[in-house]
């Protein structure tokens, strides 16, 4: 397991199985799939109704309430070890390599 947090009502983990959430209203425990393959994630952000996933070379952006899908940021040769949601649609993140960046996550 590599990192695990609580946040809207639900506990993540990032494990080597990928990325999973315990939902407490639900009393269930799912791995996030992607294509039919568990999401390997390196650190999950929220704010508000979005969830921003670091995986290896993208920046995945979920709505947490579907727990759908909403975009995804192709990140070449990076993922994100840090990742502060800003005003408005921006991100600051901090890749592997600790070249600090800022997303508009919109565009």
């Amino acid at each position: 397991m590599y990192s695990v947090w609580r946040a809207q009502n639900r506990i993540w983990a990032c494990t080597s199985n990928g990325l999973c959430h315990y939902d407490f209203g639900c009393d269930s425990l799912k791995a996030m799939l992607r294509q039919g393959k568990p999401l390997q994630a390196h650190i999950v952000v929220t704010q508000k109704d979005h969830l921003f996933i670091s995986a290896d070379d993208t920046l995945f952006v979920y709505d947490s309430r579907t727990m759908k899908e909403v975009k995804s940021i192709p990140t070449p040769h990076r993922w994100f070890s840090s990742i502060v949601p800003m005003e408005k649609n921006l991100l600051l993140v901090v890749d592997n390599n600790r070249k600090m960046w800022l997303i508009d996550w919109r565009q």
